[in-house]
């Protein structure tokens, strides 16, 4: 990290990057004079501090629970699906001379097995 920020300063310039420490903080604010702080007013718009990351337990919950819904829907879209592979009855034809005819059975023997399940 520390080159990351020498980078940056060096090539970027503004705004410049440095460590610092609650203490570093605390001496600067401690050169402000009070007189020259702005006085504001109204909603402070707290985002950060009740966004979505604010609450561990919710946030781990909903992390978990995303899997299973993906995984829910993919069940749901298979169950959909399968029933798709059920089809129309196929035609019936009379006699079983013909190849088609032979397709048609074992395809019939196909489709009994796959309701069974």
């Amino acid at each position: 990290m520390p080159g990351l920020i020498k980078r940056w300063n060096c090539e970027q310039g503004r705004p410049s990057i440095r460590y610092g420490t609650l203490g570093d903080v605390r001496q600067r604010a401690a050169r402000i004079d009070d007189r020259d702080l702005p006085i504001l007013r109204g909603d402070w718009t707290d985002f950060w501090n009740f966004g979505c990351a604010s609450a561990p337990i919710a946030t781990g919950l909903s992390r978990r629970a995303k899997p299973l819904l993906q995984a829910a829907a993919l069940v749901a879209k298979t169950e959909a699906n399968s029933a798709l592979w059920c089809g129309p009855p196929m035609p019936s034809i009379s006699t079983t001379s013909t190849p088609l005819a032979t397709t048609i059975r074992a395809t019939r023997i196909r489709k009994l097995r796959r309701q069974s399940c």
